[in-house]
């Protein structure tokens, strides 16, 4: 896995991959408007009705979909009790928008945590095809732990996702 950050050398670098919105990244040209809200839900596991908390109505939340070289922009909203944030696992993104909260930046400006009722725009441009994975970086054990996590399925440019044929499956240990 290649993360967002570059370490320091001996003059100062900014601790930032710029692909979300520059050049470096190849774009379709396609924009892709996704939502994804972090919410306390209700699970029936076999009769016993548990509450936990998930993106959207399920755990793990829905696959979230696009075509490598997609400019995506996923409108991420916390309507749980407490601050969350969103991680893109395994893609190359620019810092501010990886979900690590005060960690990931650029110059001043700090990646944040999202307080209960905030919303946040994540914008980042798929990169290669692949199987990724979403999920919180804050209070992780309870958090993660608790369903708030999910899939990013990324179709090669040229391919589209048939829903009849390809079929999305996670499975998580927690």
């Amino acid at each position: 896995m290649v993360n967002s950050y570059r370490f320091p050398t001996a003059s100062p670098a900014p601790w930032h991959l710029p692909c979300a919105d520059s050049v470096s990244r190849a774009s379709t040209g396609t924009v892709r408007e996704l939502s994804l809200i972090a919410r306390p839900l209700q699970l029936d596991l076999a009769g016993t009705v548990i509450t936990t908390w998930g993106y959207g109505n399920s755990v793990p939340g829905a696959p979230l979909r696009a075509t490598a070289g997609d400019r995506v922009k996923v409108a991420f909203r916390n309507e749980l009790p407490e601050p969350t944030s969103v991680h893109w696992h395994g893609i190359e993104i620019e810092s501010y928008y990886d979900g690590v909260p005060w960690w990931g930046g650029l110059g001043d400006k700090r990646a944040p945590a999202l307080k209960p009722g905030e919303t946040f725009t994540v914008r980042l441009i798929a990169p290669r095809a692949g199987s990724f994975m979403y999920h919180t970086h804050w209070h992780d054990v309870a958090q993660l732990t608790g369903g708030i996590h999910g899939p990013m399925i990324v179709v090669p440019k040229g391919k589209v996702f048939d829903p009849e044929t390809d079929k999305s499956f996670m499975m998580t240990l927690s």
